[in-house]
């Protein structure tokens, strides 16, 4: 019952088109919400320039900011099935294709090198770098495959994470 009631309190602030999905500016324009009702210092916005990117969620990351990343649909061809690849980390380190995800939002929980560790559904994964560049070039559009960039308003000049 709790549950429930906590997931239709969720829904108002997040609401979900019909076969699309949740656009990435609603997704920054309910935690502006939940923020300013809560008297939070954040402020969240839908998307930075792709060649901050990285930066960006490595700085997130830093201050123990949640980094949601999404792996967009495809554009203008959204009826397009290629997917980004999801790796598993095998006993002997090495990285084994794991499952294909494409218009999916993952939380990043690390970056090392080449790969991001995310968490999908409650399960960790990898995503090569490159890889992830190469979908969002041929397959997406950064408009699309980005991340809600959260900051603390008093975090550096302008509010911008420092």
């Amino acid at each position: 019952e709790e549950y429930g009631r906590h997931v239709a309190a969720l829904k108002r602030h997040f609401p979900i088109i019909p076969g699309f999905g949740m656009p990435g500016w609603f997704l920054s324009v309910g935690f502006n919400i939940i923020f300013r009702r809560q008297k939070s210092p954040y402020r969240a916005r839908w998307g930075i320039p792709h060649r901050r990117l990285f930066s960006s969620i490595a700085e997130m990351l830093r201050q123990d900011i949640p980094v949601i990343l999404s792996a967009g649909p495809h554009f203008p061809r959204f009826w397009g099935k290629e997917g980004l690849t999801l790796y598993r980390e095998a006993a002997d380190k090495t990285m084994l294709p794991a499952a294909k995800t494409r218009a999916h939002y993952v939380i990043v929980t690390g970056m090392a090198g080449e790969w991001m560790r995310i968490s999908s559904w409650g399960r960790m994964y990898y995503i090569r770098i490159s890889e992830y560049e190469e979908y969002v070039r041929r397959y997406s559009c950064p408009l699309f495959s980005n991340i809600c960039y959260i900051r603390s308003r008093a975090a550096g000049q302008g509010g911008q994470i420092s």
